[in-house]
């Protein structure tokens, strides 16, 4: 992404979030590590690179780390040399390719335009995409394009990529993960790859059902969190329909 003329990515922003993705990583990364257990890993919208840091902690050999311009790179947790600047709106080949990507709460900062060569850029980077982004009425700074899951899935299914939703089930009481992860990510293996991960064997989600609300977004708006909370009981489809007439007003 640029920044923008506000500099909302400020270093303000990113000191904000540091432990908290910290702590998140550090619950979900093992998962990874039982899962595929990659040995390279390259992190688009890395931010100070946390979860960088947390994959370097735990053995991965070799890290690297794509954003904005806007990111100082006095306040990296990762080597400078691991790190790019680019402009995420527009990504552009990086000519190496990796054991896993990953891209957590960072496509919604981006406009609708650039969904599909934001995860087509994915693709190309790995055979398999660690990837979650935020889903209508979250809210956070400079959302411009909360979506639910399936809208990403299906680019990602495009794309020749199946989807394993392992990682949800498996943080999603744990206090040290902030919702949004919780609620957002899932993992994506290129179909003709999948006989390399024996440990993901028949356990295939459909990429149609995958919306799923966290507890976490309760309380942040009254009538939205009424909503939520109807929606724990509702098909998606119904959810999105309370989630229209609350945008409407209604």
């Amino acid at each position: 992404m640029r920044a923008p003329k506000h500099q909302t990515y400020d270093s303000d922003f990113y000191a904000d979030q540091q432990h908290d993705s910290y702590l998140s990583a550090k619950a979900v990364l093992p998962l990874l590590q039982a899962a595929i257990a990659p040995q390279s890993v390259v992190d688009v919208g890395c931010g100070v690179g946390t979860w960088l840091r947390a994959w370097r902690e735990i053995g991965a050999r070799s890290i690297f780390g794509i954003d904005g311009d806007y990111v100082l790179t006095s306040g990296l947790q990762i080597p400078e040399s691991d790190f790019s600047a680019m402009d995420l709106t527009r990504p552009r080949s990086i000519g190496s390719r990796y054991d896993l990507a990953e891209s957590l709460e960072v496509a919604e900062h981006l406009p609708p335009h650039a969904a599909r060569p934001f995860v087509d850029f994915l693709c190309s980077l790995a055979p398999v995409v660690l990837f979650g982004a935020a889903i209508p009425f979250q809210g956070g700074t400079a959302h411009l394009n909360e979506r639910w899951p399936e809208y990403w899935a299906g680019m990602f299914f495009a794309n020749g990529y199946e989807v394993f939703d392992l990682i949800r089930p498996a943080i999603w009481t744990n206090p040290n993960v902030k919702f949004w992860y919780a609620q957002n990510t899932f993992i994506y293996v290129q179909r003709d790859q999948l006989h390399k991960y024996p440990n993901l064997s028949g356990r295939k989600s459909q990429f149609r059902h995958l919306a799923r609300l966290h507890p976490g977004h309760l309380g942040r708006k009254s009538k939205a969190a009424y909503v939520l909370h109807r929606a724990f009981s509702w098909p998606a489809t119904a959810a999105v329909r309370g989630f229209r007439r609350v945008a409407a007003g209604g």
